[in-house]
């Protein structure tokens, strides 16, 4: 089961790798996002609904995944850190769909994450594992790129992934947008979005908590 899973993981990421290659990639990815927002549009349940349907009660690690596990999710998972009551028994970690072990975070993301009391100067990325898989309670993505290679990577965990922007009432857009390499500008409204939605979580987190006290 797990070398399937294994090869799974390598073709998923092959695959996805590649496409995003291709000429037209960022028209159809726009097509993508639209599509995803159109769909958490018309279901229109509050962010607890959205939780309540995705958590396993066994566990209460949360996994906040992205591309490189550097930017957008070490950011995440350590601000809810921040603000998680230790009551709520959340274990919050990050880790990156295609990255390598040890990555730093840059520069922006040092200064835009001081900006909210988070220190990522010992920030290593991690690749996620079909360990951290199988033994979350949730994993949390960033846009619709990650479900689907989440879908295809660990089918047998689909229903554990949560799209942060989920959360969001109405959303026109579901992607937290990867500032990497595109200034402080771009970092300070990815941030802002991330403790916008990563709030929200909490807030859905404590209720779920709350009914299985």
């Amino acid at each position: 089961m797990i070398e399937q899973t294994i090869m799974q993981v390598l073709w998923a990421s092959k695959l996805l790798s590649n496409l995003e290659k291709v000429r037209g990639w960022k028209h159809w990815n726009a097509i993508l996002d639209r599509t995803y927002a159109f769909y958490y549009r018309a279901r229109r349940q509050t962010p607890s609904a959205v939780v309540r349907k995705k958590l396993a009660p066994a566990s209460g690690i949360i996994i906040i995944i992205c591309r490189g596990n550097v930017c957008r999710s070490a950011f995440l998972a350590n601000y809810l850190r921040t603000i998680v009551y230790p009551q709520d028994r959340f274990t919050f970690l990050s880790a990156g769909l295609r990255t390598r072990d040890g990555s730093l975070a840059p520069p922006d993301a040092l200064l835009c994450a001081a900006d909210y009391g988070i220190d990522l100067t010992s920030h290593r990325g991690k690749a996620i594992t079909v360990m951290d898989v199988q033994e979350a309670a949730l994993v949390v993505g960033m846009e619709p790129i990650h479900h689907i290679e989440f879908f295809l990577r660990y089918f047998k965990w689909r229903r554990k992934f949560l799209l942060l922007r989920a959360l969001e009432d109405r959303p026109l857009s579901v992607t937290v947008p990867d500032p990497f390499e595109k200034g402080p500008e771009t970092f300070q409204d990815c941030f802002r979005i991330l403790v916008e939605n990563g709030n929200a979580l909490m807030i859905a987190l404590q209720a779920f908590g709350e009914r299985h006290v």
